[in-house]
């Protein structure tokens, strides 16, 4: 009974049927498709409360099928809002092992790396805390350090340099800087993106906010940023 609602769920799925394919799949929710489907049906509150791959522990995939849970799930907090989980998860799928060693190959259907570090900057400078930002930098640094004999400087650069860079400037209070990257080198993908693009606008005016906040607060540019912001 099983393999057949896997079977039409798949075959709804493919032939773009995806709320039926959802009907079908919901037989079988130990299953990646089904996740996916749920994400593409928007039924956000069943994802972040589902644990797919619980009953397949022990199998030679688990590891693999884990990295694309969470990368879902992270998804799924995404596009409910839920930002700060968000964060911590795309961070947590980041830091996996698997993704360590191959990072600069691992995709699946839903993101690739550069995503994952695209959402991860997006909605940790809007809402995790100093400290939780220097973490997340500090991954990255980590990933590039441990690769960098594996890796061209210009795919290197193409991956994380531009994220990299944004959380450094953040990090470092040059706010007036980390908005005009954000506004002029950043912002124009994300808009693009099929998960981030209806978040970009209200993302922005959180880490606007905050920059406006602390700028003030530190004295630093803050004369700079408020004619950045106002142009």
């Amino acid at each position: 009974m099983e393999r057949h609602a896997h079977v039409l769920g798949s075959f709804l799925y493919a032939s773009g049927h995806v709320r039926e394919a959802y009907e079908a799949l919901s037989k079988v929710q130990s299953t990646i498709l089904f996740m996916v489907v749920a994400l593409e049906a928007r039924e956000l509150e069943v994802l972040c409360s589902l644990n797919a791959v619980e009953t397949l522990r022990g199998v030679s995939c688990y590891e693999e099928m884990t990295k694309k849970e969470d990368c879902i799930r992270a998804l799924a907090h995404l596009s409910r809002g839920d930002y700060y989980i968000s964060a911590c998860k795309f961070q947590e799928v980041m830091n996996m092992k698997h993704i360590r060693k191959l990072w600069t190959y691992w995709s699946f259907e839903l993101s690739t790396l550069d995503d994952i570090y695209m959402y991860c900057t997006w909605t940790a400078i809007a809402t995790m805390s100093r400290r939780e930002i220097q973490e997340v930098a500090d991954d990255m640094d980590k990933i590039t350090f441990k690769e960098r004999k594996k890796i061209e400087s210009k795919e290197k650069k193409r991956v994380n340099y531009s994220y990299r860079y944004m959380l450094s400037q953040y990090n470092a209070r040059n706010y007036s800087e980390c908005i005009r990257f954000l506004h002029q080198q950043l912002q124009a993908k994300a808009r693009r993106d099929i998960y981030l693009s209806d978040h970009v606008d209200r993302l922005f005016h959180l880490i606007k906010e905050r920059c406006m906040r602390e700028s003030k607060k530190f004295c630093s540019d803050f004369e700079k940023l408020s004619a950045i912001i106002n142009n």
